[in-house]
């Protein structure tokens, strides 16, 4: 049996991950025309060849035990009735919805949109929990994926979190869309107004010069006022520096509310 190839995960000798691998065995057995064996006695029809049928809960037997953890298997050895061996497993692993969900919905209600430093990584943070909230049989429906989305921008975007909920979407997806436009272009007009990194670092290598001159100009010539005016040289170009960064990042912030306002006067 070792040398067969695993069509998905094994059950783990915890049971950890019993949800995913019973839909994944369901799946195969479904595709290779086998599913009905699971159900029994009562899937038989009289017509069906008794050598035909066995063959195939012989099959079935074989692939539920080959994708069990090694000691799973040496405790389900001697179980020759698949559906036996089936309601076997999902009695003592069938917990594990009831175990998960409370852990699932405590992550679902700390995820939160300004966690993350993209749409990307909040959207596929959201779908691996609803996944597993799925499999638990909680459905979350697209009025609470927008909400909470809506609801967990961070404190200084208020008004686009207002602007956004303003074209009352309905699909969560064209939410995400819309988001990643608009950091797209977000990140397109940082590129674009971010300055010159050569120049910056000009800069900052000229500042040991400056200050090296002034030392020079109080000690060798005793003139104050030169050195004076060179530190006001120097601390110009570092709040240049400073400033310019500034505007940067407040750019961000403006344009991101400007392209949402523009979207939602097209949608008016």
């Amino acid at each position: 049996m070792s040398n067969l190839k695993h069509q998905f995960k094994i059950l783990s000798i915890t049971g950890d991950n019993f949800i995913t691998r019973n839909n994944n065995l369901i799946e195969h057995l479904t595709c290779e025309g086998l599913n009905k064996i699971l159900e029994g006695e009562n899937s038989r029809k009289s017509t069906d060849d008794p050598d035909e049928i066995e063959k195939r809960k012989l099959k079935v037997n074989r692939i539920i035990k080959h994708h069990l953890d090694d000691g799973l298997q040496t405790e389900y050895s001697n179980a020759k009735d698949p559906k036996i061996l089936w309601d076997k497993i999902k009695a003592r692993f069938g917990h594990q919805k009831k175990v998960l969900l409370p852990s699932l919905m405590d992550q679902w209600n700390k995820l939160r949109f300004q966690d993350y430093k993209t749409v990307i990584a909040y959207n596929s943070a959201m779908h691996q929990i609803i996944s597993q909230l799925e499999f638990c049989d909680k459905i979350i429906t697209e009025k609470e994926k927008l909400e909470k989305t809506f609801s967990t921008f961070h404190a200084s975007q208020v008004l686009l979190q207002q602007q956004y909920r303003m074209r009352e979407y309905t699909e969560y997806s064209d939410l995400v869309v819309a988001l990643l436009v608009a950091e797209q272009n977000n990140e397109l007009l940082i590129k674009t107004t971010r300055h010159d990194p050569q120049e910056q670092c000009h800069i900052l290598k000229l500042m040991p010069r400056l200050l090296i001159v002034c030392v020079v100009a109080l000690i060798v010539l005793r003139d104050v006022v030169v050195m004076f005016v060179l530190m006001v040289i120097m601390v110009m170009l570092v709040l240049m520096v400073t400033i310019k960064e500034d505007i940067t990042i407040e750019t961000f912030s403006t344009v991101e509310t400007i392209f949402v306002e523009e979207d939602v006067d097209d949608v008016i």
